[in-house]
């Protein structure tokens, strides 16, 4: 075994990743991933996120809310793990962080703060164009303007979907169950 398996390996038992494994996005029982319309003015679709993904970092951000209001600073941030299950167990796609301090020292992070009823943002796992869901949207997804089209998410979609870009985007075999 190498040894950045074996260390991932460990950190994924350490903190039961298996556990706490939600399903990024909302599909139908044929992997087609679920969408949405969103924006007043430059209306668009974007893939919708599971419910059990937006109830886990709801209530994260709550406790990254709580720490930082309490002056308690046991958080930095949130991170957030993209994986899929093989037969050689969890193997991470991505991984990020979203800071708990904003661009102003001692400020609150805007991609917290107000999660439960602002999806723009989201953890950066926002609706919006520079945030993992907006900007994967416009790889994945018809209509969207290619100035929005970035490399990393032409790798995401590559990797994610069998049939991007589509109006009804089916995830890959291995990404269609979850754990």
């Amino acid at each position: 075994m190498s040894t950045h398996k074996h260390l991932w390996d460990t950190f994924a038992d350490q903190h039961n990743i298996r556990d706490a494994w939600v399903p990024l996005f909302s599909t139908s029982t044929n992997g087609v991933v679920h969408t949405k319309k969103i924006g007043a003015t430059n209306v668009r679709n974007i893939l919708c996120r599971s419910d059990q993904m937006e109830s886990l970092i709801i209530r994260e951000c709550a406790k990254l809310v709580d720490d930082w209001t309490s002056g308690t600073h046991v958080y930095d941030g949130l991170l957030y793990i993209m994986a899929v299950e093989d037969v050689d167990g969890i193997v991470p796609l991505y991984i990020g962080k979203a800071e708990s301090y904003g661009k102003k020292a001692g400020n609150l992070s805007v991609n917290i703060k107000g999660v439960e009823r602002d999806k723009s943002k989201f953890a950066r796992w926002g609706d919006n164009y520079a945030y993992h869901i907006g900007d994967l949207s416009a790889v994945v997804l018809p209509g969207h303007d290619p100035k929005h089209v970035e490399r990393k998410y032409l790798s995401w979609a590559a990797e994610l979907f069998t049939n991007a870009p589509n109006e009804q985007p089916v995830l890959t075999l291995k990404l269609n169950k979850t754990l």
